[in-house]
This record gives structure tokens, sequence and C-alpha cells, in this order.
């Protein structure tokens, strides 16, 4: 079993964002299935309440047409979102009911928002409300509906929850720590191999000359041989240096401890997947990030303060995300936003600002890669 991460590890590595297109467009699927369901009753069920069906059919095609928006733009594991869908979704398991339906017509909405729920929210606490609210809304549409459920079909209906909960939540969790694992070694592989060349090259270099310093008869100027020791190290460090301390991962890195020990604020270590090499963009991206870091740290009120960077094939991205007070940004009068927007716009980046009070405060900063 793997060792237990916190959910904001989880939503940090790269399956999140392939699992977030898994979560789109099986809702999309499944309004379709829906609407087909939907369509049929309007068609074939002249006893059904055809307002409340079609209510149904407009109220799973807003919620998916904002699934969809949200999955593209950023913003799909809200909590607000993932409330007002399971909202939704309660409401199209209860609809056949509601309008004296002779069969169900809720097709698969209600499960694609369970999917989303375990996907944005992965917590037991999370999964678990979101299958009890389930299984009341289905408890409750048995005992208001017109359908004769035997015994089976009424345990089954129920089970549907329950299993899925369980299996795509343990599935979502696998996928994740199972990258995450990758990421973590991948880390250390590269660490390891940059201290086999540090090693190497100060066999090479540093060493070897010590070496030519102690087999040097007495009366060789001492002077000369610790210079040219003096020279070597220093061409180590400065080739170590360009080498391993201007890419982005250790840029970011390093900033972000930096900013913890000035602020005096624990901010962890920051995800970051991939690398990439010293740019002028990158430069501007770190210190960017470094601000919105700085600014979280004044004005959330919370030193949960999270920092992931990304390097896409043309892009280099961060992200900062506090769960702090938030804040409404189009009542935000100070020159900060505009200031750190100018930055970013002037290489050719985009910086987007997501907040709302009580909800923290998420930068996403994006520069190009050239």
């Amino acid at each position: 079993m793997p060792n237990r991460i916190s959910p904001h590890e989880i939503k940090q590595v790269p399956a999140h964002d392939t699992l977030r297109s898994v979560v789109m467009w099986l809702r999309v699927v499944t309004f379709l299935w829906l609407a087909g369901l939907t369509v049929a009753t309007l068609l074939t069920d002249d006893p059904a309440n055809k307002t409340w069906v079609a209510a149904t059919l407009v109220a799973a095609a807003a919620g998916t047409i904002t699934t969809v928006t949200l999955a593209r733009r950023g913003g799909l594991d809200s909590t607000t979102w993932v409330v007002v869908d399971g909202a939704i979704a309660l409401f199209t398991v209860m609809a056949p009911a509601l309008a004296g339906a002779a069969d169900l017509f809720y097709g698969g909405y209600p499960l694609s928002w369970l999917i989303l729920l375990v996907w944005a929210k992965p917590s037991l606490v999370w999964v678990a409300a979101g299958i009890t609210a389930l299984v009341a809304a289905q408890l409750a549409s048995g005992a208001l509906g017109i359908r004769v459920l035997s015994a089976t079909d009424f345990i089954g209906d129920i089970a549907v929850w329950i299993v899925s909960g369980i299996v795509y939540g343990w599935g979502f969790y696998i996928v994740r720590v199972t990258d995450l694992r990758r990421q973590e070694a991948q880390e250390a592989l590269a660490r390891a191999r940059v201290s086999t060349e540090i090693a190497d090259d100060l066999h090479d270099s540093v060493l070897q000359t010590l070496a030519a310093i102690k087999m040097q008869p007495e009366g060789v100027d001492a002077k000369a041989l610790a210079e040219r020791l003096d020279r070597e190290i220093r061409q180590e460090i400065n080739r170590i240096r360009a080498d391993h301390r201007d890419g982005f991962r250790v840029a970011l890195y390093d900033t972000v401890c930096e900013v913890g020990i000035q602020m005096g604020v624990d901010l962890g270590r920051p995800m970051i997947t991939g690398d990439a090499g010293p740019a002028e963009a990158m430069e501007v991206l770190i210190g960017a990030t470094r601000e919105a870091v700085v600014n979280a740290i004044k004005h959330s009120g919370t030193t949960a303060i999270h920092v992931s960077g990304e390097v896409g094939p043309e892009t280099l991205t961060t992200v900062v995300h506090d769960t702090g007070a938030g804040f409404d940004p189009s009542h935000h009068a100070g020159a900060g936003i505009p200031s750190l927007r100018a930055r970013i716009e002037r290489v050719g980046g985009t910086a987007t600002l997501q907040s709302a009070r009580g909800q923290g405060t998420t930068w996403i900063l994006t520069v190009p890669r050239r």
C-alpha cells in the first residue's frame, strides 16, 4: 500500500491534469446519455411531467457546459463548483420520481459528478459525503417514485454509488501516488547524477592537483601551486553553478526556500515537473513567483501556501496557491496585481489570478521557454 500523502501533493502531480481531461470527457459522454434518455421519455412516456423532464435536460446541459469551461480555463476543482454540480447531480437522481416517470432518465450524470468529486477532492471525508448524498437521493427517489422495485433492484441502485465511489477514488489515488513516486525517483536520480559528475570533476582536477603538490620536492614554488589549486577550485565552482544552479527547478526551489527563511514561514518543498535551462523569461517568471509568494505570506492570513512548477514543451509555469482569506480581484485597487501581470506580459507570458472571499488565492504564471 502506498505511503500516505497529502491531498495537495496528490493534486500537484502531472497525472492530475491528465485525469482532469478524463473527468471532462466523461461528463460529456454521460450528458449525451442523459440527453438521449430524457428525449425518449418526452416522446414515449405520456404520463411523465414534461416540465420536470425538460428541466433535468437543461440543468444537466448547464452543468456540462460549465464543467468543460472550467476544465479548460482552470477552477474545475473549486469547492463551489463541486457543491453546485453535486446539487445538479442529486436533482437528476430525484427528477424521475418528481416527474412521475415510468423509468429512470438521469443516465450517467450523477456518476460523472461522483468521479469529479473523487478527482477534485481526494479525501475520505469528501468521497464519503458524496456517496452518502447520492444514496440518500436514491432512497428518496425510490420512496417518491412510481417504479416498483424488487429488493435486488433496490440494493443494486444503492450499491452502484458505493462501489463506484470506492473504485474510482482508489483508482485515482493509485494513479496519482504512482506518478508522484515516479517523479520523486526521477529527482533522486538527477541528484545522484549531479553528485557523481561533481565527484568525478573534483577527482580529475582538484584532487589530482593536491596529489601533485604532495609529490613535489621541497623548494618548489608553493605559492604557484596554491594559485593553481585556487584557480581550479573556482573554475569548478563556476561550472557547477552554471550547469546545475541556474535551471528552472533549482531556481524555483532556491527562491521558495529563500523567501520562507526571510519571512519566517515553512513553505515546504515546491512540486516541480521537468527542468529547463536559464533564460530571460525564466528569470522574470522566478521574480514574479517570488512576488506572489511574498504577497501571499503578507496578505492571505495563512501559512498554508503551496508552490509548484511545470516545464511544458513551449512554456514554463508556476502556480502559487494559498488557502487564506481570499479577496474580490475586481474590487482590489492596489498596484501589486497590475505590476505582477505587467512583468509577465512583457516577456510574452500570461498571469492568471483566481480568488474569492473565503476561498484563497491562486496565481498561475506562464512564460514562453524561448
